[in-house]
């Protein structure tokens, strides 16, 4: 876990730990105030250990005190949503040139949702882009064109970049792994 992650978790706590303290030294005092029953020991010891108490309680049932305002147990994730992040860390990686990384995840993301078609454009782009490997490219704007309607966003850019990985110039002499494989084996 990031450490920086760590800190603010542990500042969380203990910021909420000082506001359930506050409230309950502010009850305890204005008990004192207007009855003068609470001694003054009294009133520094038991607002931290009902503090303490009401934390403990709010870390163990908090969920469930949750899921109770919030309508009960939450709808599974859609593909979109479960994909996103995904997505983000393929392009940061193909931001920051750790293109087999991008690969990897992009691969990853494929072998849950096999026809998801931003990350088959993805993978067209670091096949085509970084490895040369414009057929294999070719393939996978395909499979977009093939299951995406043509009104949506994502099917025009697959149509984009399929006439600009397609124009003269733009292939290099070994265009996939197998025929890369078949040239060195001869």
């Amino acid at each position: 876990m990031d450490i920086k992650i760590l800190i603010d978790d542990y500042r969380i706590e203990i910021i909420r730990f000082l506001t359930i303290y506050g409230v309950c030294f502010g009850v305890f005092l204005v008990i004192q105030i207007f009855t003068g029953a609470v001694p003054v020991l009294f009133l520094l010891a038991v607002p931290i250990v009902m503090a303490i108490i009401i934390m403990f309680a709010l870390n163990k049932f908090g969920n469930a005190f949750g899921k109770g305002f919030y309508g009960g147990r939450r709808m599974p994730f859609s593909i979109d949503e479960m994909v996103r992040g995904e997505l983000d860390k393929v392009r940061f990686s193909k931001r920051n040139g750790r293109f087999e990384e991008a690969l990897r995840i992009t691969d990853e993301l494929l072998n849950r949702a096999p026809d998801y078609p931003e990350a088959l454009l993805l993978k067209a782009q670091i096949l085509a882009e970084e490895y040369g490997y414009h057929e294999t490219a070719r393939k996978c704007l395909q499979k977009i064109l093939d299951t995406v309607p043509g009104d949506k966003e994502v099917h025009r850019w697959a149509v984009n970049y399929l006439e600009q990985i397609s124009l003269p110039g733009n292939e290099r002499k070994n265009q996939d792994k197998s025929s890369e494989g078949g040239k060195e084996s001869s």
